[in-house]
């Protein structure tokens, strides 16, 4: 073979070369976006299993896995984060939201996740504080004024049962105006 054609083999190996490593690369982040789902649906079912520690840890490896520039992906992660730390550390899992709600544009989803996992766990005082922010955000939202009925009610029936913190929620439920008055927001 002479010397030209050994240079057009070159040429086309380095010209090949040069096309396989970006697509290479592409296909690498294509598999850390999918491990970074897997991670997400894991987290998933480890909360809803009873597992809230365990999905944290999921949540945190999907987190891991993603590309910064991923961002729908990254916040829907973040955000269920904050749900399984409902369920483990309620004044954190109101930090780590709120530093959301600063850092990115929340949908009510993103809001009412959040909220109905802290009034499960009769975390009244963080949920109440995160829905004055949703409703301040998204006045005329529905699903916050059903919300926060649900939890005048449930405050209502802590008050009557002499829980001492159920005096304070029942406050924070005037102050938002579903309690004490018929003309509650809606």
């Amino acid at each position: 073979m002479s010397g030209s054609g050994r240079m057009q083999i070159r040429i086309r190996t380095a010209l090949l070369l040069s096309l396989l490593v970006p697509l290479a690369a592409c296909y690498e982040r294509i598999g850390r976006r999918r491990d970074a789902h897997e991670w997400i649906s894991a987290g998933h079912s480890r909360v809803n299993g009873g597992d809230p520690e365990g999905g944290l840890d999921c949540f945190d490896a999907a987190l891991r896995q993603m590309d910064s520039d991923d961002r729908a992906l990254r916040l829907y992660a973040e955000v269920s984060r904050c749900e399984a730390l409902a369920y483990i550390d309620a004044e954190h899992s109101e930090e780590e939201f709120l530093r959301l709600t600063e850092l990115q544009n929340l949908s009510v989803t993103n809001y009412s996740r959040v909220i109905l996992a802290l009034k499960d766990e009769a975390h009244y005082p963080q949920a109440l504080n995160l829905l004055g922010l949703g409703q301040a955000k998204f006045p005329d939202e529905a699903r916050f004024s059903a919300l926060a009925e649900e939890v005048s009610a449930l405050a209502d029936a802590a008050a009557a049962a002499g829980d001492p913190e159920a005096a304070a929620m029942l406050e924070e439920l005037k102050r938002l105006g579903y309690v004490g008055n018929d003309d509650r927001k809606r």
